[in-house]
């Protein structure tokens, strides 16, 4: 693998060929780039965002069709909990997708993977995202402060403490969102085996 070359795989929902080629991906990213860190917790890393990603554009289309109230009724919960097939048929034609981006990064040696749906985030989960990702761990969903459930952050709470694990601070996780889209980053430091 070239040490430039940028790789970015779109996809609608969960689509088992184009996770593989994620997977892939990530696997070439790591041995080039940070040979000594181990692939499994990153890929659980990259699954939560990608997963999470999917569920936000699933979360639009169920919104769409049911109204924003919608989002507390139990049929949303389980649509997003088992990936209902009727929702995952609409987000294959829909106008949602989820772009998953490697690039390296030559100043620094490491590479960065970032993980892009084209839906803004609401303000709750904007603030739980907020909360989860901040420097303290004791915000974390685990301190008993998130709902639970699907949505409740317990994903992204691990996520973090998958990064301390690994040697990682919290911030090598990054994220933006705006009107037009959400996309999270990994920066992953150069390392040796």
């Amino acid at each position: 693998m070239s040490e430039t070359k940028t790789v970015e795989i779109e996809l609608r929902s969960k689509d088992d060929a184009k996770l593989a080629e994620i997977w892939s991906q990530l696997r070439e990213y790591l041995a080039a780039h940070n040979p000594g860190l181990p692939y499994s917790p990153f890929e659980h890393i990259v699954r939560e965002l990608v997963f999470n990603s999917i569920k936000a554009n699933l979360k639009r289309i169920f919104l769409e069709q049911n109204g924003e109230g919608a989002v507390d009724a139990p049929d949303f919960r389980e649509a997003l909990e088992n990936f209902s097939p009727e929702l995952l048929q609409q987000a294959e034609s829909s106008q949602y997708h989820v772009r998953v981006r490697f690039a390296a990064l030559p100043a620094e040696g490491g590479f960065e993977v970032s993980v892009e749906n084209n839906t803004a985030m609401l303000p709750a989960e904007k603030q739980l995202v907020d909360r989860l990702l901040s420097a303290d761990p004791a915000h974390d969903a685990s301190s008993g402060e998130s709902a639970s459930g699907e949505g409740g952050g317990l994903g992204l709470s691990m996520v973090g403490k998958i990064l301390q694990n690994c040697g990682m601070e919290r911030s090598a996780l990054q994220y933006e969102s705006n009107q037009a889209s959400t996309q999270f980053r990994l920066r992953v430091p150069a390392g040796t085996a």
